[in-house]
């Protein structure tokens, strides 16, 4: 054997090897060696399809490490403890991201909610220690063709511990609670329960509902991994040694980290000698301090001077004691800080809008896959209340961690998201124009739905982008002055989120 399968730190020299290689290249080097497990002439084909979830890691499994991959609930390494991911990341406009969540492993909803304790749970054999292998995923690219890029064992560092330990508590709780059908992804920070099957229709059993419930996992969501990229596998900082004499001294060493810290301006709300058992409630009393404050008097206490649109976001961060705008904990959980004004009218002066989507790709996406749909199954929010005086000025009203619950995403927002969907893929989109030259068109509108709607994003009417191929919109016009000047292309358009849904759910916390 060429590694010692006892022996974390020779299996991790030994993943090391594979630096720079393609997945082509390794399972080339498996034939080219006689490998057993690669006899199949299609092997690679069947890796390499694009639905072959998991193609990657079980080609590295089997060409590299050179044992069959399988589903045993045991680390993939069993006698030493550790379990092998392969997982994507990808270049973003300020760096690389992770491309998605670490999946770890199942969650039986029968079995369970019997380990209460998560370092001697079942999940604990997964995630206690992994050698993670990542790969930079390119658009047009075929992973296969993708090399090895870092290799590293992880262990969640202490600090991070502490919260997944509080995320596993929120999950068994829920399932206890006869709710496993109402699990989401935004319910917790950086363990997640995400779905996980070939369909809608991949149900389990719970133990204390008769509702069958998704069929979901552990995971380590995709702002947690992105963090874990950034901050310990580039800078090459190991965690897999923290708590032992060696790693505590290459830390206290390693000042290179630190200044890799300060670069990013990355700062931690829960100071370093604190224990938190529950991270949501300790910075809500941190915001608490401070309730019944103007935003002036706040501005003043913190010497904020700026007027900018984010000034009331920035004096969130400040009331957290945090002197950037970019907190550690918030980073790691994919947690959007948000203030919301309440008016003297009762409404929120605030917008809750999204990000352009392109009609190209909506038509060929399916529901389990839109970036709506996981983006409100994943994101969860953190609202810092303001509420309108009489002369006003805005005073601190308080605090809140807000997800949209499932019942709502798989409900209202999905039909909206499939209606508009359906609309750009079949080619259905109609405009009518008023003798005003006004535009109106069938896409959902806020007075359709309760939660989301679809609204212009554009700088103006002519901000516009191509619709499907093969597809035109339906003019129907009574201002004979107006012509629209192509009808393969439409005005941007994004989702929106209704403002008094978001005010009933804070009204409901």
């Amino acid at each position: 054997m060429r590694y010692d399968d006892t022996d974390p730190i020779d299996i991790e020299r030994y993943g090391k090897e594979m630096l720079g290689m393609s997945f082509r290249e390794i399972f080339e080097r498996a034939v080219a060696e006689g490998n057993p497990l690669v006899t199949d002439k299609k092997y690679m084909d069947i890796h390499a399809d694009k639905n072959f979830k998991g193609g990657m890691g079980n080609l590295v499994e089997e060409c590299w490490f050179e044992y069959k991959a399988n589903s045993n609930p045991e680390p993939d390494f069993e006698k030493a403890g550790v379990e092998l991911k392969v997982t994507p990341y990808k270049a973003v406009k300020k760096g690389f991201s992770a491309k998605e969540r670490l999946v770890l492993t199942m969650i039986d909803y029968m079995e369970v909610y019997k380990e209460k304790d998560l370092l001697t749970s079942h999940l604990w054999k997964k995630l206690g220690c992994i050698l993670l292998a990542w790969y930079l995923h390119k658009d047009g690219q075929n992973d296969i063709d993708s090399t090895v890029d870092f290799v590293q064992l992880f262990t969640p560092p202490e600090e991070d511990l502490e919260i997944i330990k509080a995320d596993y508590r929120k999950i068994i709780a829920k399932i206890e609670a006869g709710k496993a059908d109402e699990l989401s992804e935004g319910d917790t920070t950086y363990l997640g329960a995400c779905t996980k099957g070939a369909s809608a229709k991949s149900v389990r059993k719970q133990p204390f509902s008769d509702k069958v419930a998704k069929q979901r996992a552990f995971s380590l969501k995709s702002g947690y991994m992105t963090y874990l990229l950034n901050h310990y596998i580039i800078p090459k900082i190991p965690t897999y040694l923290y708590g032992t004499e060696e790693g505590c001294e290459f830390v206290a060493e390693n000042a290179g980290f630190r200044d890799y810290e300060r670069h990013f301006e990355v700062e931690s709300i829960v100071d370093s000698n604190e224990i938190v058992p529950d991270f949501e409630d300790y910075v809500q009393q941190k915001i608490k301090v401070y309730v019944g404050w103007t935003e002036q008097e706040l501005a003043l206490h913190f010497g904020l001077a700026t007027t900018a649109k984010n000034r009331y976001a920035i004096l969130a961060y400040r009331m957290l004691g945090i002197k950037g705008n970019m907190a550690e904990e918030f980073l790691k959980a994919n947690i959007k800080v948000k203030a919301l004004r309440l008016q003297k009218n009762g409404t929120i002066r605030e917008k809750m809008d999204f990000p352009a989507f392109s009609f190209q790709q909506l038509a060929r996406t399916e529901w389990e896959d839109s970036v709506f749909g996981n983006y409100l199954h994943d994101q969860r929010f953190f609202f810092v209340l303001y509420q309108e005086d009489e002369d006003g000025s805005y005073r601190l009203k308080g605090s809140c961690f807000w997800n949209m619950p499932y019942q709502d995403i798989e409900g209202p927002v999905r039909e909206v998201w499939e209606r508009t969907r359906d609309i750009f893929r079949n080619g259905g989109l109609v405009l009518d124009i008023d003798m005003h030259g006004i535009v109106h068109n069938n896409l959902p509108k806020a007075s359709e739905s309760p939660i989301a709607h679809v609204r212009p994003h554009g700088r103006n009417r002519d901000d516009m982008a191509p619709l499907p191929e093969g597809t035109t919109l339906t003019i129907r016009s009574n201002a004979a002055s107006l012509h629209w000047p192509d009808v393969t292309m439409f005005t941007k358009q994004c989702f929106w989120l209704d403002t008094r849904y978001v005010l009933k759910q804070l009204a409901i916390r």
